[in-house]
């Protein structure tokens, strides 16, 4: 009898935290310590089956630890946590101008709302016996696998009543939990017949046959390296939108509708300021810094990446916008992705579909080539990182007279060719868009002849 009792009033226990979670507008869910065993094996399946890219997964996934910390000796389950964050902005004057960056869910207030939920655990579980340790856990996995949330098309998790608006927040604790909720990881039904995200994404990082993102190609992944880490070029200047993160997919995913106008407004940087902060200087004022630490910024990290940052919206202190503008004093319409004819390679379905790892957009353009040219295209003949790349399409290595011509001459672009414009290239021209065009003569401009 006394064994049934304690079982019941450990059961209540649980019950009332998920009550006063509720009450503060957090959502909650306890699994057994159990399942650290299987999350661990699944985080491990995935790298072994080459699901992760490998230098996202030594960046962002490498940390996790699997191991109870020895503050928590009889450790007997993990309490998961999502609390609604907002969306913060900051914004900078440059140029005569006023603009305002979005710094997404989870940037601002990170580690204080971890340590506002881990003091409330601790004062409701103290006073029946329990305790809580920290965890360094792949938290959408394990939200998602508790029940408490579940995946987007986009890979990241959803909790009913916050969308994507939310921070997750999980404990190590010796509260017993007897069961569970645990599950496969799923995608939203809502996503089935839904493709906003996937459309809506410039990288091609979402793809249609799973829910697992393409990390790599993702901006996120690559606005978070560190400062002398440059962007790739594949990444176009038009596509940041944030000052840290991204929020191309949730912008228009239907589940966030609702959050989309949660933002809290924060801090205001003068146009010397915000120059200072674009040449990267370190001794900042006083003011200046307290902004910073207000908007989680004034770490180091964030002191080494914030200037390259910047620089995608606003260019150099100078003026000079560095998305336009390399070594050598040509536009940055010069870069590798645009070939040697002029045209844009970023803008090509080839590219984008080799870029998303998509087979049915593959499918597709392959039967359209077969059909224009009547001769047999299979998908992998769509692969293509780029004309100036070692590989490139089917289409392109059938038809194309321009690209081996300018890789004899060893000439960056048919606009650095002396013999500029040759009959071969204006037959081309006469057949394309206008743009082509217009980029070959815009680099022209920056030539001397």
């Amino acid at each position: 009898m006394d064994a049934e009792k304690r079982i019941a009033s450990q059961d209540a226990d649980a019950k009332e935290l998920l009550l006063h979670l509720a009450e503060r507008d957090y959502k909650g869910c306890i699994v057994s310590i159990q399942r650290l065993a299987e999350l661990k094996e699944e985080i491990k399946e995935r790298y072994s089956q080459g699901s992760f890219d490998e230098e996202f997964y030594r960046l962002r996934l490498a940390f996790f630890e699997f191991k109870v910390p020895e503050t928590l000796p009889e450790p007997k389950s993990i309490i998961v946590v999502a609390v609604p964050r907002p969306q913060a902005q900051a914004t900078f004057s440059f140029g005569g101008k006023k603009t305002a960056l979005i710094l997404p869910p989870t940037y601002v207030a990170y580690q204080q709302t971890t340590d506002h939920v881990a003091e409330f655990l601790t004062g409701i579980l103290k006073e029946k016996g329990y305790k809580i340790a920290r965890t360094a856990l792949p938290l959408k996995l394990l939200a998602v696998r508790s029940g408490l949330a579940e995946y987007g098309m986009n890979n990241i998790s959803y909790v009913s009543g916050f969308g994507s608006f939310f921070q997750l927040v999980a404990f190590y604790s010796d509260l017993p939990c007897r069961e569970d909720s645990w599950r496969e990881a799923r995608m939203m039904k809502q996503c089935e017949n839904c493709q906003a995200c996937r459309r809506s994404c410039p990288t091609h990082a979402i793809s249609s046959d799973r829910f697992l993102l393409h990390a790599d190609r993702c901006i996120v992944f690559h606005n978070e390296k560190k400062g002398d880490v440059p962007f790739p070029s594949w990444i176009d200047s038009s596509w940041h939108n944030c000052l840290y993160g991204c929020l191309h997919c949730q912008r228009v995913c239907p589940e966030d509708g609702h959050f989309m106008n949660w933002i809290v407004e924060r801090e205001e940087f003068s146009q010397e300021e915000t120059e200072l902060l674009l040449k990267g200087a370190t001794a900042l004022p006083t003011a200046t810094l307290e902004k910073l630490k207000n908007l989680d910024l004034a770490d180091p990290d964030s002191l080494d990446n914030l200037p390259r940052n910047l620089r995608a919206f606003f260019g150099s202190s100078k003026g000079d916008l560095e998305h336009k503008h390399i070594e050598g004093g040509e536009e940055g319409i010069m870069s590798e992705m645009i070939a040697y004819c002029g045209l844009d390679c970023k803008e090509c379905k080839a590219f984008k579909a080799t870029l998303a790892k998509d087979i049915e957009w593959k499918k597709q353009i392959a039967k359209h080539w077969t059909e224009e040219l009547k001769v047999k295209f299979k998908p992998e003949d769509v692969d293509c990182n780029g004309c100036k790349s070692d590989m490139i399409s089917g289409w392109c290595r059938k038809i194309c007279k321009i690209r081996p011509c300018a890789r004899e001459k060893k000439i960056r672009t048919c606009a650095h060719c002396d013999n500029y414009s040759c009959d071969m290239l204006k037959e081309f021209l006469s057949k394309e868009e206008p743009v082509a065009t217009k980029n070959l003569e815009k680099i022209r401009k920056t030539l001397e002849f």
